[in-house]
């Protein structure tokens, strides 16, 4: 009898630890542009993927690419441009024949929700009566890299120059603008329609810039190959592209 009970413990504590196993982490590194969509994802994939926790980092395309390459523990890399990515595939930090081109997005320009100087073209940026513009830093931000060619494209880059405020990413430029500190900023379609507080005031003509492009690619080096290449295909997924397209993104 005793022996049996003592199966029975045996067999209950092995069961126990074998539900406590710690998760496998994933590291994701992603333009903060992908903020709401990957947190949405996140939730979908562990709920399906128990074994596996997504930790999110995210930030400007260029300081992430940097971060990269200094050697932080990075699984899967998702940015807003493909500038990055090409540099880092490059140098060998891409793992062979994981890269994709999954995400398209809209540039506009946008002014606080109350506003009553709304600008109808982008030639009106120039106008005195608008103050502060702001938009990514091109050196770090792809959202200010396709800004910088979309002005440059118009000609007004030496004309607002002197107005122009410099954003670490998008979010920073939309929250600028929400408050009131800029009468008017350059972001991605999906922080415009992310916020209540401000409105877009026109589409910026694709033409006047690159295509702009959301590559993902798994890291060569990372610790997770496995957990990598999971997400990475559920990323693919029609429950994620759904996701993203409920988001703004094409």
């Amino acid at each position: 009898m005793k022996k049996i009970t003592y199966l029975i413990l045996l067999a209950v504590l092995i069961a126990s630890m074998t539900g406590c196993e710690k998760q496998s982490a994933v590291n994701i590194s992603a333009a903060i542009s992908l903020k709401s969509s990957l947190e949405e994802i996140e939730a979908v994939f562990e709920s399906e993927h128990p074994e596996y926790d997504i930790a999110l980092n995210l930030g400007s395309s260029g300081a992430l690419q940097a971060q990269i390459e200094e050697g932080a523990p990075v699984d899967v890399f998702f940015s807003a441009g493909a500038r990055q990515m090409n540099v880092l595939e490059d140098k060998g930090f891409i793992k062979e024949g994981s890269r994709r081109s999954l995400l398209s997005n809209s540039l506009v320009v946008i002014v606080p929700l109350k506003s009553g100087n709304v600008p109808e073209k982008i030639e009106d940026l120039s106008k005195d009566s608008l103050k502060v513009i702001s938009c990514g830093d091109p050196s770090v931000a792809p959202v200010g890299q396709y800004a910088s060619e979309a002005l440059e494209y118009y000609g007004i880059t030496e004309s607002i120059s002197d107005k122009m405020v410099l954003a670490p990413d998008a979010k920073t430029t939309l929250s600028w603008v929400e408050s009131g500190e800029a009468d008017a900023g350059i972001v991605y379609m999906t922080d415009a329609v992310s916020s209540k507080n401000v409105k877009i005031a026109f589409v910026i003509d694709p033409q006047a810039h690159s295509q702009i492009e959301y590559p993902m690619a798994v890291i060569n080096e990372s610790a997770n190959a496995q957990g990598a290449q999971a997400f990475a295909e559920f990323l693919e997924s029609e429950a994620a592209l759904d996701i993203f397209r409920k988001n703004g993104f094409s």
